[in-house]
């Protein structure tokens, strides 16, 4: 980096010299800071649009396992029913082979 001479003295160049980088290394942070923070915000957006995509796909994935375990549930009645059924018909063929006929 270049010296900065104002023909005031050595002191005067010197706190020129400095407040002019000074300047370039707070002007540097700036411009970092705003490259950085846009894709720490971007990167944020992205979690949070992951996080919002996993709770509804989990709403999801919730609704459909209630779903199913109520025709499951309906199923397994259906069939208690058929196997009530299928006894009730074996007794009746048990006590019609064993009835005496006349």
């Amino acid at each position: 980096m270049p010296e900065i001479t104002t023909g005031n003295g050595i002191d005067r160049d010197l706190a020129a010299t400095t407040n002019d980088r000074l300047k370039k290394a707070v002007w540097e942070i700036r411009i970092l800071n705003a490259t950085m923070g846009s894709e720490v915000v971007q990167q944020l957006r992205k979690t949070v649009a992951s996080e919002e995509e996993t709770k509804k796909s989990l709403d999801n994935l919730t609704s459909t396992i209630k779903s199913l375990d109520e025709k499951n549930g309906r199923l397994q009645d259906k069939i208690l029913l058929l196997t009530g059924a299928t006894v009730f018909l074996a007794l009746v063929q048990i006590v019609v082979a064993v009835w005496p006929r006349h």
